[in-house]
């Protein structure tokens, strides 16, 4: 009987515990419901001034806090907001699936009280559903997870499942260490970014079926030659929050290296409580504390025994060296081009015209665009273009020359994802270069 009591009483205080640190959570989903005020009312006039102070009244002046954290910085937000409502982006299945934040709400605080049991140390912060400018699922502010409602309700079937996952992904990085986001490399990055993976799918209790993950599943040893050569780049912009870029075989596949990478870890670790804590609590800042938990995780190991040798090369592109000459050439089946604005495109000649001039631009023309014969490949067989041209017009022996190819003086070429001489310069800019 003594038994019996003494194991009720710890169930009792278990649950009070529970509910004790339920009501702490702070989880906030009311300005959802107050932008579809805001769009009833804007859908009710023509006035342009009136749509403008309806946003302002009924949305932006009754801003909880995660909203105020998210239009910091911003400017014309009212107007961005006015272009969004006007769009046929917000679909009457779509305000149905964003109108019920309340139930995921519930579902996160749930999953939190979770997390609290695997990891005691779990510091409060503030979660806030939201509709944004439809370009961010989630948004983190120091303590603050914003989840732009609108993006992760568009972006599956799986709302029930995949929201609350999105919500729990975004909490994560509120417990992790801050990078120094001006210097971050692409490892860092994708363990950052994996680590919340990783804890999400031991808290939700089932494995994720996320796209980047079964991708990466199936072609490990592909995606990893190409990260072992961009690890400790800067290439970000190819490994997480890609976003759309026909260049990759898949998007966010950094995601799933980081993934990977925590989960050998936590499998090859003897205290799993501790390993749950030195993934989330993992030094950011410090580069070094980085490699040595890929180290630890034993993951290059488990490739390695895949197959992975370290000797294999990545493809040489646009370019071969033939004695004192260099023999550019560019392939137009299955380009992939960048415009101006960064906005990446297949190429198809019912939209971007017929080709009729590929230039060659770089450091040797200082990235005039202008028309120069000097540096314009002429037509060869099929889908082919080439030019011959000798080293010393595009610089001096040794020196390292960035260059693209660009088609009818307007879009450019991007370069592609398992490439050993592409660059990336400090403003994402990619481009391929030549070594003399």
């Amino acid at each position: 009987m003594c038994s019996r009591f003494i194991l009720f009483a710890g169930l009792v205080l278990h649950f009070l515990s529970q509910l004790s640190y339920s009501q702490t959570i702070k989880i906030e989903s009311q300005d959802v419901e107050h932008f579809w005020t805001a769009y009833d009312s804007v859908h009710a006039t023509d006035s342009k001034e009136k749509q403008l102070a309806f946003i302002q009244n009924y949305y932006i002046d009754k801003a909880s806090e995660g909203l105020k954290a998210f239009l910091r910085n911003k400017e014309n937000a009212n107007e961005q907001w006015l272009k969004l409502m006007s769009s046929s982006i917000l679909s009457s299945s779509l305000r149905t699936k964003t109108l019920k934040a309340k139930d995921f709400a519930k579902e996160l605080e749930q999953n939190i009280i979770r997390l609290k049991t695997l990891y005691p140390e779990l510091k409060e912060s503030s979660t806030y559903f939201i509709i944004g400018f439809n370009q961010q699922g989630g948004l983190i502010r120091n303590n603050l997870s914003i989840i732009g409602t609108e993006v992760v309700c568009s972006q599956t079937d799986d709302m029930e499942k995949e929201v609350p996952r999105m919500a729990l992904h975004e909490y994560v990085h509120t417990q992790q260490t801050k990078p120094d986001f001006s210097k971050i490399n692409v490892l860092t990055s994708c363990i950052r970014e994996g680590a919340c993976d990783f804890i999400s799918e031991i808290v939700l209790g089932y494995s994720l079926e996320l796209p980047y993950i079964r991708y990466g599943s199936q072609n490990e040893i592909a995606i990893w030659k190409v990260f072992h050569q961009d690890m400790m780049s800067n290439f970000n912009d190819y490994w997480v929050s890609t976003g759309y870029n026909p260049v990759l075989p898949e998007k966010d596949l950094g995601y799933f290296i980081g993934y990977a990478i925590c989960k050998s870890y936590y499998a090859n670790a003897v205290d799993k409580k501790k390993a749950i804590r030195d993934i989330i609590e993992l030094d950011y800042s410090n580069n070094q504390s980085i490699v040595d938990f890929l180290k630890k995780s034993r993951y290059e190991e488990y490739i390695t025994q895949k197959g992975f040798t370290g000797n294999e090369k990545l493809n040489i592109e646009g370019y071969k060296l033939k004695g004192d000459e260099v023999d550019f050439e560019l392939t137009t089946s299955h380009l992939v081009l960048r415009d101006e604005s960064g906005n990446y495109s297949v190429y198809d000649p019912k939209i971007h015209g017929a080709i009729l001039t590929v230039a060659l631009v770089g450091d040797f023309n200082k990235w005039n665009k202008e028309q120069d014969l000097k540096f314009e490949l002429s037509k060869k067989k099929r889908s082919r273009f080439g030019l011959k041209i000798k080293k010393e017009q595009l610089g001096k022996n040794g020196e390292k020359i960035k260059f693209k190819f660009l088609i009818n003086g307007k879009y450019w070429v991007a370069p592609g994802f398992a490439t050993s001489n592409r660059i990336m310069d400090d403003n994402g800019n990619v481009s391929l270069y030549i070594q003399l």
